[in-house]
C-alpha cells in the first residue's frame, strides 16, 4: 500500500504529463478517480494542483459551468485559509473561462491577470506566471489586437528564457503564428511555425497546436491539398483528447478546404453546423471569429470580395447540390453576411483598433457605396497602419482603387 505523499506526487505528475499531451479526457478521468483521496489528506498543496488541472481540462472540454463552479469555490477557500499558492493556481481556470466566454469586462480581466502574474512571480510559480502572460496574449489575439498580443508574446518568451523554461519558446512560436495568421501575414507565420517545430517534443499538445496552425496556413495557400493528410491526423488526435481549442479551428480548416475545392454544398452545411456547435459550447471568442470568417466567405461567393480565401484549386465538377447552393448564396449572400456581421459586432466588447474590426469594416465597405464605402475602407486602413500590417493595408488599397 502506497503512502499518501507517494500517491499525491504520482497523481500530480501524471496529470502534468497528460496536460503536456493535451489529453483532457484522461485528465478528467484521472482527477475524478484520485481527487477524493487527495482531499482527505492534510496537505492541500497536491489537491490544489490536481484540482486546477481538472478545472482547466473541463474548460478545454467546454464544460464551462462545472469548471467555473469548482474553481470559484476553490479560490474562495484558498483565500480564507491564506493559501497564496492555491489562490494563484485556482484562478487559472477562471481566467481561461473569462477569456473564452467574454464574461468579464476588458479592463477588469487585464487588471486581474496583472495582479495574478505578480503574485505567481513572487511565489516563484513559474508555470503559473507564464500561463498568465499567455492568457493576456490570448485575450489580445482573440480581440484582433495583434500589436498588443505580440508584445505579450515577446514578454512570455523573455520571461521563460530568464527562468530557464524552454517550453516558453514553443508557447511563443505558436501564439505568434496565430497572431500572424489572423493578420493574414501567412509567410511570416510559416517561418515562426518552422522555428517552433525545431523545439517541440513529438506527440505533445505543443505539436498538435503547431501542426493545426500549419494546416490552416497551407489550406489558405496555393496548394491546400498538401495539408490534408496531416489535417486529418491532427484532427482525429485532438478530437480523441477533447481539445476543443483545436477541434473547432481544425473543423473550420476542413470546411475552408471543401469550399476552396468547390465542394459548396458540403462546405456550407459544415460551416453552419460548426457555428451552431461553437455557439452551443460557449466559446464566444471562437464564435466571434467564425462569424467574421463566414461573412467574408459569403461576400466572396457573391463577388463582393476577391476570392483569395476560397480560390478554385484543382478542378472539381460541381454537383447539382453545389450549383443550387452556389446560386442560393449568390442571391442571399449579402443579407446573410450582414446578419453575420451584426452577430460579430455584438461580441466585440467595445471598438478597438484591431485587425478583426478592420476586416469587418472591409466587409461593410464592400456592401456599401460612395462615401460610406470610402469611409469604412479609410477606417480599416488606419487600423492596418496602427497594427503595422503591410499585407492588410495593401489589400485595402486594392479595394480603394476600385471605388
Amino acid at each position: 500500500m502506497l503512502d499518501d505523499l507517494t500517491v499525491a506526487d504520482f497523481v500530480t505528475d501524471w496529470l502534468d504529463s497528460l496536460e503536456f499531451l493535451a489529453n483532457h479526457v484522461r485528465v478528467v478521468t484521472v482527477a475524478e478517480e484520485f481527487l477524493p483521496r487527495l482531499r482527505a489528506m492534510e496537505d492541500q498543496s497536491h489537491t490544489t494542483l490536481a484540482l486546477a488541472q481538472y478545472c482547466l481540462a473541463l474548460t478545454h472540454l467546454r464544460d464551462y459551468p462545472r469548471a467555473f463552479a469548482i474553481a470559484s469555490k476553490a479560490v474562495k477557500e484558498a483565500g480564507l485559509r491564506g493559501d497564496r499558492k492555491g489562490f494563484v493556481w485556482m484562478n487559472l481556470p477562471l481566467i481561461r473561462y473569462y477569456e473564452e466566454t467574454l464574461s468579464l469586462p476588458n479592463q477588469k480581466f487585464l487588471d486581474m491577470t496583472d495582479a495574478l502574474f505578480a503574485e505567481a512571480s513572487a511565489l516563484k510559480e513559474t508555470r503559473a506566471a507564464m500561463q498568465y502572460i499567455y492568457m493576456r496574449a490570448a485575450y489580445f489575439r482573440s480581440l484582433g489586437d495583434v500589436k498588443a498580443a505580440r508584445i505579450e508574446n515577446r514578454r512570455l518568451d523573455e520571461y521563460a528564457a530568464a527562468q530557464g523554461d524552454t517550453r516558453g519558446r514553443i508557447f511563443y512560436c505558436w501564439t505568434e503564428a496565430l497572431c500572424l495568421q489572423i493578420a493574414e501575414e501567412i509567410e511570416q507565420a510559416l517561418e515562426v511555425i518552422d522555428e517552433g517545430r525545431r523545439h517541440i517534443l513529438p506527440g505533445t499538445g505543443d505539436e498538435w497546436a503547431l501542426l493545426s496552425i500549419w494546416c490552416a496556413l497551407i489550406t489558405l495557400g496555393p496548394s491546400p491539398d498538401v495539408a490534408q493528410d496531416e489535417l486529418d491526423r491532427v484532427y482525429n488526435i485532438v478530437l480523441a483528447n477533447g481539445e476543443y481549442n483545436l477541434i473547432d479551428p481544425n473543423r473550420l480548416t476542413k470546411t475552408v478546404y471543401k469550399l476552396r475545392k468547390r465542394d459548396l454544398a458540403a462546405g456550407w452545411s459544415d460551416l453552419q453546423e460548426l457555428l451552431r456547435g461553437v455557439k452551443k459550447r460557449g466559446n464566444r471568442t471562437h464564435l466571434r471569429y467564425f462569424y467574421l470568417v463566414t461573412a467574408e466567405f459569403l461576400l466572396t461567393v457573391c463577388g463582393r470580395l476577391p476570392s483569395g480565401k476560397v480560390n478554385e484549386t484543382a478542378a472539381r465538377k460541381l454537383s447539382v447540390a453545389d450549383i443550387v447552393t452556389g446560386l442560393t448564396l449568390k442571391l442571399t449572400g449579402r443579407f446573410r453576411a450582414r446578419r453575420m456581421l451584426r452577430q460579430f459586432w455584438r461580441l466585440l466588447p467595445q471598438k478597438h483598433d484591431c485587425v478583426l474590426q478592420a476586416r469587418a469594416l472591409i466587409c461593410e465597405a464592400v456592401l456599401a457605396k460612395g462615401d460610406a464605402r470610402r469611409d469604412k475602407l479609410a477606417q480599416a486602413k488606419r487600423i492596418a497602419h496602427v497594427q503595422e500590417l503591410t499585407n492588410l493595408a495593401n489589400r485595402i488599397d486594392k479595394l480603394m482603387a476600385q471605388t
